[in-house]
């Protein structure tokens, strides 16, 4: 017997003794856990269907608050424009990221009237 399955023999031996003292059940295979998700099974073909609607975990829905939404940023279309082209440059890597923060703290801090 290699080393190996002498250890891992060891190991399960040493599991079983566990889970028998704790009063656990043994199981006899490796099978991993099913997932939390329940699952539907279809009468007509008998395949599971995947659930029908996804629900987010939102921080105090259980509380019945509402999600908090962004501010509203007051800018141009000009300005929009500048920081979508400066973005491109920026994903282009044709500026550094310091470049890209001191040229969009311009174009937010230019008065527009």
């Amino acid at each position: 017997m290699a080393p190996q399955d002498a250890a891992r023999a060891a190991l399960d031996q040493k599991m079983n003794e566990l889970d028998h003292s704790q009063g656990l059940p043994v199981s006899s295979s490796t099978a991993p856990i099913s997932s939390s998700i329940p699952t539907v099974v279809s009468q007509q073909t008998g395949m599971p269907n995947p659930p029908s609607q996804v629900t987010a975990v939102v921080p105090g829905k259980e509380l019945g608050l509402d999600s908090i939404e962004a501010p509203y940023v007051p800018i141009t279309a000009a300005q929009e424009a500048q920081l979508d082209n400066l973005l491109a440059r920026y994903k282009a890597n044709e500026i550094t990221p310091l470049e890209y923060h001191k040229q969009r703290a311009a174009i937010l801090t230019r008065h527009q009237p």
